[in-house]
């Protein structure tokens, strides 16, 4: 069992989460800090692609704009380890790769009205097209969906060898987060 110590002395242990539910507020409340600060998290759990033919709900969106000229969007799967790697992990990431393909412009869209319910969401993505070569918002959204292919991150409380060797099976890319409390 892994244990931190602090400066002071102060010991803290891992916490395990019994629902991915309680996981999955940690990591909204924390999104800047897990994803990066320099990106915007949409919590939207909405379904794109079509049922019975990959349709999707992802937990949510994360477009990284660390780099101006290069953002990427993120298809975003908060787990717990405890999951079936292979019939529920692997297989939401699948139809990550499926949904986002054929239902390109319903994701803009869900983008887009979160954009522009949210004033911060705007402030940000303002200052970030003043420093890019984007003119405005929908050109940004069309480079990232369109011209790029979104890739998928999958935040989980533990990165085990099995979730690697699925992921290396599946063509969408797909980065692995680590993420812990310890109290």
């Amino acid at each position: 069992m892994h244990k931190i110590i602090d400066e002071s002395g102060q010991i803290y242990s891992l916490f395990h989460y019994e629902r991915e539910a309680d996981f999955e507020r940690m990591i909204v409340q924390n999104a800047d800090t897990i994803l990066g600060a320099e990106g915007l998290y949409f919590d939207i759990k909405k379904l794109i692609g079509k049922p019975k033919k990959g349709a999707s709900i992802p937990d949510g969106y994360y477009l990284d704009l660390t780099f101006h000229n290069d953002p990427k969007l993120y298809l975003v799967e908060i787990e717990l380890k405890s999951h079936d790697v292979y019939g529920h992990i692997g297989e939401q990431i699948l139809r990550f790769g499926i949904s986002s393909e054929m239902d390109k412009y319903k994701m803009k869209n869900i983008l887009l009205d979160s954009i522009g319910s949210d004033d911060e969401k705007k402030g940000k993505l303002n200052a970030f097209l003043k420093r890019s070569k984007y003119n405005n918002v929908n050109e940004l959204l069309d480079q990232v969906i369109f011209d790029n292919r979104p890739s998928a991150i999958i935040v989980i409380d533990e990165a085990t060898e099995e979730l690697n060797r699925v992921m290396a099976q599946l063509t969408m890319a797909t980065e692995v987060i680590e993420a812990q409390t310890y109290v």
